[in-house]
């Protein structure tokens, strides 16, 4: 079997990293709404190739994630008045319903991006210790010029780039978007938080996340914040009072501690 090779720009005969087991990683959608066409093309795609590896006697881990944190799922939140983790385990859920009629089988494992964010910090705190990421005003930045491949793969000069859009509609401000080091600099991570005493942890530990203690309250935080908050945690939310739809209890009144405005 030949399989195009991006790096290479051609065909060539496939051969597993490790003899007779095949891993392989499909990004999956964000679970801000139903999915649609160019969500359903890969996981078909994939599906297909996984299904071929194993007929020929391969062991595949197929894993595709849920990408359940994002401005359009804060977004959609703040418009339905529910939490984002509402949103997103309802279109996670219908997700399912439509690989099912489409005979796609579930992938071996689904990450989730916020069962995953304690992972996703360990990774960033080592790309910041090797110089390859750094902090301004909270958000964390990849210096894309000091990886030397950037590009390789998508054929571009860094040169020829337009810093990344999004949206307005779908789109939350960033704090130190305007403190980059470079307008190609990509946002990794990025953590609000109103806490003066938080603040100062974070102004006295320039060159990382923090102590470990810090970090462990980040996590705790965010994982907390995402799963369970309120619209009205969310930068951009009014501060309007209404009831939750399902408790019936007013949303006003909810603590404000670290809060995502977008995370990848």
């Amino acid at each position: 079997m030949k399989i195009y090779n991006t790096i290479d720009h051609k065909k060539e005969e496939f051969t597993p990293v490790n003899p007779g087991k095949v891993g392989i990683y499909v990004c999956g959608p964000t679970v801000y709404d139903y999915i649609h066409i160019g969500n359903a093309r890969p996981m078909i795609v994939f599906d297909t190739l996984r299904r071929y590896l194993e007929y020929k006697g391969y062991d595949v881990n197929y894993v595709s994630n849920f990408t359940d944190v994002d401005d359009k799922i804060i977004k959609r939140a703040n418009e339905e008045g529910v939490t984002s983790s509402e949103i997103s385990e309802k279109y996670i859920a219908e997700c399912k319903k439509d690989m099912n009629e489409m005979n796609v089988r579930p992938a071996t494992v689904h990450p989730q991006a916020t069962k995953e964010i304690p992972d996703m910090i360990e990774m960033i705190q080592e790309l910041i210790d090797k110089g390859y990421a750094y902090e301004k005003n909270h958000t964390v930045y990849f210096r894309v010029r000091n990886f030397k491949d950037y590009g390789k793969l998508s054929g571009k000069n860094i040169d020829d780039l337009e810093s990344g859009h999004r949206a307005d509609d779908h789109k939350l401000k960033v704090s130190g978007e305007d403190e980059k080091e470079q307008v190609h600099d990509g946002q990794m991570f990025t953590i609000h938080t109103t806490r003066p005493h938080v603040k100062r942890k974070f102004r006295n530990n320039q060159n990382t996340f923090g102590s470990r203690e810090v970090k462990q309250k980040l996590v705790a935080h965010f994982v907390q914040t995402v799963s369970r908050a309120s619209p009205h945690h969310f930068a951009g939310s009014p501060r309007r009072r209404r009831k939750h739809p399902t408790t019936g209890r007013n949303q006003s009144g909810a603590p404000r501690n670290f809060v995502p405005r977008r995370a990848s």
